[in-house]
């Protein structure tokens, strides 16, 4: 009896180990009702996914998909030759065709792609499908329509925001520019919500304008090339330790510790200069009122530590095969158990 009572313990724990396993693992798998962000690989550069959104209703996955382009009519799960039976007999009820377009960039280019939304099984594992070339489809040529593609999904993980390189606030700032007929010898960066501008003043009142942009590096634009609106004129007359008027001018700044272009014209020549103002941020000191630095670290203020945060990952569904296996092992465990119980009591 004893025995007996060992045996039918054992299996009642392995049992129900084996369905505490199967839960966890269905629970951990499955997604969420929602919207997730993917990455969609197909090894094709003419067939590629732009933005890949996997949408979860009622435990069932669509991708919505933005490709790079707008060639293709429809796409079809399945293999080329289900594709073009399909085809043959005329029956496009299972092919998935665009449902419009959107703008994206890319290298600085915008540009258009067609958006499919296709059904999705699993995302553990490639889907195999069909796409179909809007031109040859066009063209009734049944050769060249068909293309096999393979996507495979890759869920994205959010890159932490970096913190701002200069924190918000005021600081004194050296600038370099490489030549002696354009001199900044004062410069108060004012960093605002990420943005930068900066005051700098000349040595002298030379250049009626600065333009921040590119001109003609050979000297010959003239004041008419630079639109009215563009041109950033004085906004302060001050006087230099020689008693010379010196001109400011409040210009933006799109990076540190990099040559940003500029134009200067000069009131002289009636031409436009091309410069470059570098500022260099290991010069960086927080002022508090324009005039008196600030105590503290400068090197502290001049860049803000950044805190690496993992993004949180929505969890991926999972095959089928585990849960099978364990499912099946527990039917194993209950037969067992019953086997016992009924020699037992024969």
């Amino acid at each position: 009896m004893k025995k007996l009572t060992k045996t039918l313990l054992a299996a009642a724990v392995v049992m129900a180990m084996v369905m505490s396993m199967a839960v966890t693992v269905f629970a951990g798998t499955a997604l969420a009702d929602g919207t997730y962000d993917y990455t969609v690989e197909t090894g094709e550069k003419m067939f590629k996914v732009i933005d890949a959104d996997v949408i979860v209703k009622d435990g069932q996955m669509t991708a919505k998909l933005l490709l790079s382009g707008t060639s293709y009519y429809a796409l079809v799960p399945g293999t080329i030759d289900e594709a073009k039976a399909d085809y043959e007999a005329g029956d496009e009820s299972g092919w998935y065709k665009s449902e419009g377009t959107k703008e994206y960039t890319a290298n600085g280019e915008t540009k258009t792609g067609a958006i499919y939304t296709i059904p999705v099984e699993s995302l553990d594992k490639p889907i195999e499908l069909v796409s179909v070339s809007r031109k040859y489809y066009d063209a009734k040529d049944t050769e060249k329509m068909f293309y096999a593609r393979t996507l495979t999904f890759t869920e994205k993980v959010e890159e932490p925001a970096a913190e701002p390189a200069v924190k918000d606030g005021t600081y004194k700032i050296n600038v370099e520019t490489g030549n002696k007929m354009f001199k900044v010898v004062d410069a108060v960066l004012t960093v605002k919500d990420g943005q930068m501008t900066a005051v700098v003043t000349l040595s002298g009142t030379g250049y009626g304008y600065l333009y921040a942009g590119k001109v003609n590096a050979d000297n010959t634009d003239t004041l008419d090339t630079v639109a009215a609106a563009d041109r950033i004129a004085p906004c302060a007359t001050v006087k230099g330790d020689d008693g010379g008027d010196q001109y400011s001018y409040e210009i933006p700044v799109a990076a540190l510790d990099t040559a940003l272009d500029f134009g200067a014209f000069s009131n002289n020549k009636q031409v436009w200069y091309a410069r470059t103002l570098t500022f260099d941020s290991a010069s960086l000191t927080a002022v508090t009122d324009g005039n008196d630095a600030a105590k503290g670290d400068t090197d502290a203020n001049a860049s803000a530590a950044t805190e690496e945060k993992e993004a949180e990952k929505a969890p991926k569904t999972g095959d089928e095969t585990d849960l099978i296996l364990y499912a099946g092992i527990a039917i194993v465990a209950m037969l067992t158990l019953a086997a016992i119980y009924r020699k037992h009591n024969a």
